[in-house]
């Protein structure tokens, strides 16, 4: 049996993403033209998540000044 992930989950056999998609965060984004984008997570076992939407980011918009939060992040910034 299958069964659709509700609007604003994406889900694989090994990834569940929680949110909007890639082109409605760029989208939205284009709209509101932002010098500055905050990225974060909640929880450490999605903690690549904001390194990703941060290349899909400045991929499209390399002008946008983004800042990573949240516990789960800081121990990855220290190490870099």
């Amino acid at each position: 049996m299958t069964v659709e992930a509700p609007e604003g989950i994406t889900r694989t056999p090994t990834y569940t993403r929680f949110g909007v998609s890639d082109e409605e965060m760029l989208r939205q984004a284009e709209d509101f033209g932002p010098d500055v984008l905050g990225i974060s997570t909640m929880f450490t076992v999605y903690s690549g998540d904001p390194h990703r939407t941060t290349k899909v980011i400045k991929d499209r918009h390399p002008l946008i000044k983004l800042t990573l939060m949240s516990p789960p992040i800081q121990p990855l910034l220290i190490e870099k």
